[in-house]
């Protein structure tokens, strides 16, 4: 049994596509549904798969320019598949059904049922299973080209995300959302400016009606209310837009995965935090000569990490640099002053006296045996926000210069 908010949704639809697709249909109308629309370099995008997406989309709730989104959204896939393609990145069938089962998860749908409600609209299922074999095969190319550079990244990023979770550990949240696509840049183009008009409803029932009209997440149907959720618990984007509001109050926009997010705080709890302080801290000192204060402050500007030290260490006596990691509580009282200010990636030259200059950088911090913070998905969500801007700034080039668009008549 098909979920009623589904069946509800897509029954306006139902069938039409179909009947125009009939056996029946002359040489001449067929020759037009399957004509192309769009050369991307050796691919094709056809009428009927274009009409196909747009009527995907519209099940999928947008509601302006669906054309025109189901056409980039076309455009861009056919050389995100060229690209995975030629690294050798085909997706399995056995990738493809898990990728479709988990969409369909977001409208609470299994595979098979999304697939039956997406047929009673007038989608092909070979459609459905297109988009996200698109989407499999570009993801999996996206992980191994990037994903190294995407976790080697500055610490300071690790120490502000424990920082926003650390003070809002504790605290709940009762949220409305309103997501919008962002597949394509002309798609991001109107779900921003929407966003923003979003944005500034600081009313509950005009959000309500926003998300039932425009969000694409399942809540839509409940007027894009979610259940209480740990602040902690939301993902690292959606946590900071969140942090500080108020019931009443409504988050800037956030960039999501494909999607843009817009959330309206109904109520917030408060609960005793559970998240202890850092425990003990990894730090180096390079200390330099009387007259090298100038030197000490270039040094602390032009370090990234840790290792960076050395591009300079080698100028001094072996035993100018000292590396070592310490309780907090057992700092020297100067060095913790100058500790307190730094976040992990940052150096400062504040330790050094006139006549004695000193660098000091902050490594790595850590946590006690009873931290409860999940650094494991706070890193997750950082090497995955790098991942999407890396991948988004890697196909703008071969975009621009292989697509042909054709007359759609």
């Amino acid at each position: 049994m098909i979920a009623p908010r589904i069946m509800k949704h897509v029954a306006r639809l139902t069938g039409a596509l179909w009947l125009a697709l009939g056996l029946a249909a002359s040489p001449a109308v067929a020759q037009g549904l399957f004509s192309p629309v769009v050369v991307v370099n050796d691919s094709l995008v056809t009428r009927y798969e274009l009409d196909q997406r747009v009527t995907f989309l519209s099940l999928l709730g947008a509601q302006e320019n669906t054309r025109e989104l189901a056409l980039n959204q076309l455009t861009v896939e056919a050389l995100q598949v060229q690209t995975a393609i030629a690294a050798g990145f085909v997706p399995t069938e056995e990738a493809i059904e898990a990728g479709q089962a988990e969409f369909a998860a977001r409208a609470d749908l299994t595979r098979e049922e999304f697939i039956a409600a997406l047929a009673q609209g007038g989608v092909d299922p070979a459609t459905f299973r297109d988009f996200v074999a698109a989407g499999v095969a570009w993801r999996g190319y996206v992980q191994d080209r990037f994903r190294a550079t995407a976790e080697n990244f500055p610490p300071v990023l690790l120490d502000r995300a424990v920082q926003t979770a650390d003070l809002e550990a504790g605290r709940r949240v009762l949220l409305s959302e309103i997501i919008l696509p962002a597949s394509t840049p002309e798609a991001t183009s109107i779900s921003r400016d929407r966003a923003l008009r979003f944005s500034r409803l600081g009313d509950a029932e005009a959000f309500s009606e926003a998300a039932r009209q425009f969000s694409l997440a399942a809540s839509r149907f409940r007027g894009g209310e979610v259940d209480w959720r740990l602040v902690t618990d939301l993902p690292d984007g959606i946590a900071a837009a969140v942090a500080g509001l108020q019931p009443g109050q409504t988050s800037r926009p956030v960039d999501l995965d494909n999607s843009i997010g817009v959330f309206y705080v109904r109520d917030v709890e408060l609960t005793p935090p559970t998240t202890p302080s850092f425990a003990s801290v990894d730090y180096l000192v390079l200390r330099l000569p009387a007259d090298a204060e100038a030197d000490a402050r270039r040094i602390a500007a032009s370090l990234d990490r840790c290792e960076d030290i050395h591009r300079f260490a080698g100028r001094y006596p072996e035993d100018a640099l000292r590396r070592q990691t310490t309780l907090l509580s057992a700092l020297p009282g100067d060095v913790a002053r100058v500790v307190e200010t730094l976040d992990a990636g940052e150096a400062s030259a504040a330790l050094g006296r006139a006549g004695a200059p000193r660098v000091l950088m902050v490594c790595e911090r850590t946590f006690g045996e009873d931290a409860t913070l999940d650094l494991a998905r706070l890193r997750l969500g950082i090497v995955n926000e790098r991942l999407q801007l890396l991948a988004a700034a890697h196909l703008n080039e071969p975009r621009a210069g292989a697509v042909t668009i054709g007359p759609e008549g």
